[in-house]
């Protein structure tokens, strides 16, 4: 068998008894595949190719949540913009900004994590929360300064 490079991740694996192998290089995260774990790159779907024309719903953010959960990332987009049009700036809680950018950073979307994160520092400026994830945001999108 041929053996991977040593990284510190392989390391710790090797340590604790576990083997860690690659199937398929282009899906790895940090190492190993996580299966079902990274989004799959299938052909796109209706909601994907025109957003807008997604259904009006009474709930957007409950919308957000179901797209976000199914990885619809571009309808899930188009209801939390439609969340926030409707809210106005005091209509939207700090959690919904705080699930939804924990969401996006767990899609590895760091960027767009990155900009509902910053939103949550400035509304709940003492919680420490929104500034660990806004920095793991960052980090993950390789933006340390």
């Amino acid at each position: 068998p041929q053996k991977h490079s040593s990284t510190p991740v392989t390391e710790v694996f090797e340590r604790a008894g576990g083997v860690v192998r690659s199937e398929d290089d282009a899906k790895d995260v940090r190492g190993w595949h996580l299966k079902g774990l990274v989004d799959q790159q299938d052909s796109p779907s209706k909601l994907d190719e025109d957003p807008s024309q997604l259904p009006q719903t009474a709930d957007n953010y409950q919308a957000v949540q179901e797209h976000a959960a199914k990885r619809y990332w571009p309808a899930a987009a188009e209801y939390w913009r439609r969340h926030l049009h409707a809210g106005g700036p005091d209509g939207v809680y700090v959690a919904q900004y705080f699930d939804y950018g924990m969401q996006l950073y767990n899609a590895h979307k760091y960027l767009e994590a990155a900009e509902l994160l910053r939103k949550v520092t400035e509304i709940a400026v003492g919680d420490p929360r929104g500034y660990n994830n806004l920095a793991l945001a960052f980090e993950g999108a390789g933006d340390l300064d």
